[in-house]
């Protein structure tokens, strides 16, 4: 298996393909053909989400009301009648 590092400078090789695929570095006159299939697979393991707002206990105790923001209940009802107006009105 070819290395993904130049052996003589250390920079990181490339694919090229010029005339046939190859591995080559940028900065000098290395080359490798890669005359067969190469692949390589790394399994990562997921990392446990942290809880950034403090979870379930913390939202207990958060306040709270039950009631509506009138502006915000007054727009959705005149929109609502106003696409109810629309859809009765012939085209």
């Amino acid at each position: 298996m070819a290395t993904l590092f130049c052996p003589s400078c250390s920079n990181l090789l490339v694919i090229s393909a010029d005339t046939f695929n190859k591995w080559a570095c940028n900065t000098c006159p290395y080359e490798f053909p890669i005359k067969k299939q190469m692949t390589s697979r790394t399994r990562l393991e997921r990392k446990q989400a942290d809880d950034v707002l403090g979870g379930e206990e913390m939202w207990k105790h958060a306040n709270s009301t039950a009631g509506e923001v009138p502006f915000v209940s007054a727009m959705i009802k005149d929109t609502r009648l106003d696409l109810l107006w629309h859809r009765s009105q012939p085209l």
